[in-house]
């Protein structure tokens, strides 16, 4: 190899080895500067010191959360530190017993009654009543009210067969009907709709309009010489 080239490397090594030292020194440096107080751990990531569970930081320390009975420590760096456990609920700075009425569960929440009605029960005042479903009703997603089956419509407390006429369906709702294609609505039935000659059905099947060449008027549709199609 070239004398030139040797020194050059020679040189760039010797920077190399420069750089590095100096990285190292400035990292020692800023873990060294980082002062850890008692119950407490040094960031993962961003660097300085967060307190363990059980500690809140108070300036440049950190202070035991004073947790009730029937508590537990969290991890959030806001409010009181700790939460109750299941089957009990906050009063001020206490956890007291969550009474549960009859036909009840508990609940996680701090921040309400810490219960919740059982499926086919709903709350009245402290109390869980059992939700009246009638026939041909059912409980609904919630499981505290009650929905007619499709083909039932609501009427007061009760859910009544939706009668259906003649050339018509029940529409997506379950609780009403349409006509049929060709059919209109005319009070409780189905009236096929009449449509003179030259005429179709247009889009929406419960009227018509004319053909080509031929426009509407009154019941009829003419022709370019005011003629009635025939």
């Amino acid at each position: 190899m070239h004398i030139s080239h040797l020194r050059f490397f020679s040189a760039l090594a010797a920077t190399l080895c420069l750089l590095v030292g100096a990285s190292g020194r400035s990292l020692a440096q800023d873990t060294t500067a980082v002062t850890v107080p008692d119950n407490s751990r040094a960031r993962s990531y961003g660097g300085g010191w967060e307190c363990n569970r059980g500690y809140r930081r108070a300036d440049e320390s950190c202070k035991a959360v004073q947790i009730p009975a029937n508590a537990y420590a969290t991890m959030q760096t806001y409010g009181s530190g700790w939460e109750c456990n299941r089957g009990y609920r906050r009063n001020a700075d206490s956890c007291v017993a969550v009474v549960l009425p009859r036909n009840s569960y508990s609940t996680d929440s701090n921040f309400d009654r810490g219960w919740n009605c059982s499926r086919g029960f709903r709350r009245v005042d402290e109390t869980c009543i059992a939700v009246n479903v009638p026939q041909n009703g059912y409980l609904d997603y919630g499981g505290d009210s009650w929905k007619c089956e499709r083909g039932f419509e609501l009427r007061g407390d009760s859910c009544i067969a939706v009668a259906v006429p003649m050339n018509a369906y029940l529409d997506t709702s379950g609780s009403a009907w349409k006509c049929e294609r060709g059919f209109k609505r005319a009070g409780n039935a189905c009236a096929a709709v009449s449509m003179p000659t030259g005429a179709y059905l247009d889009y929406s099947g419960t009227d018509w309009q004319c053909g080509d060449g031929l426009r509407r008027q009154g019941s009829v549709c003419l022709d370019e010489q005011g003629q009635a199609s025939r």
